[in-house]
């Protein structure tokens, strides 16, 4: 008998940063939408749960943009997402 273990790997990704590009921008917003309304996968759901409410949906889009184009609080958390 032989055990095997296997790691699971996992990347770092700012809360936000739908896209796992390493930077904050509208296209993240973007992503979101089209996840939320299309089912299009994104790089992390875990990232791109703004509001922290435990699902990815329209209001984590509109927190994006907020904190983008209106002064309002962008994700500072850094989340770990499972490599692809």
């Amino acid at each position: 008998v032989s055990i095997v273990e296997t790691a699971a790997i996992c990347f770092s990704v700012r809360r936000g940063d739908a896209d796992a590009n390493g930077r904050l921008a509208i296209v993240d917003a973007i992503a979101i939408i089209r996840y939320v309304y299309t089912g299009k996968a994104i790089a992390c759901t875990e990232a791109a749960d703004l509001n922290e409410d435990g699902s990815v949906n329209a209001a984590d889009a509109v927190w994006l943009l907020r904190g983008l184009f209106a002064g309002g609080p962008l994700g500072a958390d850094f989340v770990s997402c499972p490599a692809s």
